[in-house]
C-alpha cells in the first residue's frame, strides 16, 4: 500500500515539474520618448519581456509640481513651462513583481 502511494506521489511530482512554464524573458523598458507641444508634454514607454501583464507604470517628473504618477498605461502627459528642462523616469512592474526602468530629459518648447 505504501509503495503504491509513494509511486503515485512521485508521478504527481514529476507531472508538476514537467508542466511548470519556462521563465519569461527579462522585463525591459526598450524605449522612452518624451516631447512637448505648446504648454504640455507627453511621454511613451515601449516595454518588452516580463511575466503576464504590466500592472503599473510609475512616472517620475523632475521639474514638475507633482513629481510621481502611477498609471496602468505606457504613456503619460501633463502641462509644462516653456524653456524649462524636465527629467522623466518610468518604472514598470509586471504581474510577477519584476521591475524595469528608464530615464530621459527634454526641454519644454512652449508657445513662442
Amino acid at each position: 500500500m505504501f509503495k503504491r502511494l509513494f509511486v503515485l506521489l512521485l508521478l504527481v511530482a514529476a507531472t508538476v515539474v514537467v508542466n511548470t512554464p519556462a521563465r519569461a524573458s527579462t522585463l525591459t523598458v526598450s524605449r522612452l520618448l518624451c516631447g512637448s507641444e505648446g504648454s504640455s508634454f507627453s511621454c511613451s514607454a515601449s516595454v518588452s519581456g516580463g511575466t503576464g501583464i504590466y500592472t503599473s507604470f510609475v512616472w517620475g517628473v523632475a521639474g514638475a509640481e507633482d513629481r510621481y504618477y502611477t498609471t496602468s498605461e505606457p504613456y503619460f502627459g501633463q502641462r509644462c513651462l516653456s524653456g524649462r528642462w524636465y527629467s522623466v523616469n518610468v518604472r514598470v512592474t509586471d504581474s510577477a513583481g519584476a521591475t524595469a526602468g528608464a530615464t530621459t530629459s527634454f526641454i519644454c518648447r512652449g508657445r513662442i
